[in-house]
């Protein structure tokens, strides 16, 4: 999504004077759109259940990363 290209270009700006949150720190974040769904007081209570929860058998288990990262 757009708001999604604009997140990242802005984390990864070059300039760490110009990168989100520098300015405001976390409230930059938080009032990007990118996060307008995100009811940020229900995530500080934990009242917000994870939209995947990945399946591991042990904390060796790399099984959701790709192969391209864990040979």
């Amino acid at each position: 999504s757009d708001d999604a290209k604009d997140i990242i270009s802005k984390f990864l700006c070059k300039d760490p004077t110009q990168r989100l949150g520098s300015k405001s720190g976390l409230n930059e974040f938080k009032n990007h759109p990118f996060f307008k769904s995100i009811n940020f007081e229900s995530l500080l209570q934990k009242g917000i259940q994870a939209p995947f929860i990945p399946q591991i058998e042990n904390k060796f288990d790399v099984g959701n990363f790709d192969n391209t990262f864990t040979e």
